[in-house]
């Protein structure tokens, strides 16, 4: 699972692994301007376009479960 942080600094944790958003952001097929899926670890689904990610980071389950 990794978070991802978009412009206006909304955090969302989706169920992606690091590598497998890592290519989707150096894909250059996928335009900036395109949306990405996600599904959220909530089981909620959605898009956000690609140049409104700012960040992603891998996060550990035991800690999320620790708060």
């Amino acid at each position: 699972m990794i978070n991802i942080a978009t412009h206006g600094g909304s955090l969302y944790s989706v169920n992606l692994t690091y590598e497998q958003m890592s290519r989707i952001m150096e894909d250059s097929f996928i335009k900036d301007h395109h949306f990405i899926g996600f599904e959220f670890t909530d089981g909620s689904r959605g898009s956000v376009k690609k140049d409104c990610i700012e960040f992603f980071w891998e996060r550990d389950e035991n800690e999320m479960e620790e708060t």
